[in-house]
């Protein structure tokens, strides 16, 4: 495999904001609405990570039935928010601030 061809191979694993993954409001409050484009029947896995790099919240599901991530049960903070779908992932800096 040439560097190019690795190069390519490693940003195709990675999903794209706005263009593929839409992650709003951000600060969040009680709900974060998280909008996966062209993923309806995709197993998807979203985790929020806290600032210590602890995993506060797993979602498991297909791309078109999470719509809502329920954040009410977290206290405010900074977060990551790592969505995986197939072999893509995305990972995006949250803040929660009730």
């Amino acid at each position: 495999m040439t560097r190019k061809q690795a190069e390519r191979t490693g940003s195709d694993l990675i999903l794209h904001a706005n263009k593929e993954v839409s992650i709003y409001p951000n600060p969040a409050k009680d709900l974060l609405h998280i909008e996966l484009k062209a993923v309806p029947d995709t197993p998807v896995e979203i985790r929020l990570v806290d600032a210590k790099g602890v995993t506060q919240l797993v979602y498991h599901g297909e791309g078109s039935k999470i719509n809502f991530v329920d954040t009410s049960s977290l206290p405010s903070g900074f977060y990551t928010v790592e969505i995986k779908i197939a072999e893509k992932y995305l990972r995006e800096p949250l803040i929660i601030n009730h």
